[in-house]
């Protein structure tokens, strides 16, 4: 509904996606030819849930993933805002109205792509049963959030100890 509410998204397709499962609940049929392209709707959850064929394994598919949400985003923030809110507000289950979600998207109309960053978690991919999956390190991905809010992780540790 959010992709369909701002007129699509425009992705980079580097090679053909063609996968199905029949025994998915409902079945699920990917076909995407490579190129560039706008897609809407059921292709854009088709083009998010493809696994195969990137080179880097699950690493591939993580930026195919953000390299789509900040094009949607980019296209999302622009007048368009209140009628994305609209389109996905009945899928979303929350205690704030319609209204108070409009009344902070206006807020963001206008914030800049330059102040948006994506983050990998630390960690590595793993081949499992022919699968790429991505394995989190939680000791590193602990330091990295520490860091991204400049909390000192030896002080928070000490202050942990202490209280015990």
């Amino acid at each position: 509904a959010a992709v369909d509410a701002i007129g699509g998204v425009e992705v980079d397709v580097k090679f053909n996606m063609v996968y199905s499962d029949p025994y998915d609940n409902p079945p699920l049929y990917i076909n995407i030819p490579a190129g560039t392209k706008i897609i809407y709707g059921d292709k854009s959850v088709e083009f998010l849930r493809y696994r195969a064929g990137y080179p880097d394994g699950d690493l591939g598919r993580i930026k195919a993933q953000q390299g789509f949400m900040k094009s949607a985003i980019k296209k999302s923030l622009s007048l368009k805002l209140p009628s994305v809110i609209s389109a996905v507000y009945p899928y979303v289950e929350t205690d704030l109205t319609l209204t108070d979600l409009l009344g902070l998207g206006k807020d963001a109309i206008g914030f800049s792509m330059e102040n948006l960053d994506t983050v990998t978690l630390p960690g590595g991919a793993k081949t499992m049963g022919g699968l790429s999956f991505y394995i989190v390190d939680g000791e590193k991905t602990t330091e990295l959030l520490y860091g991204m809010y400049g909390i000192n992780l030896s002080a928070a540790a000490d202050e942990e100890v202490q209280s015990n």
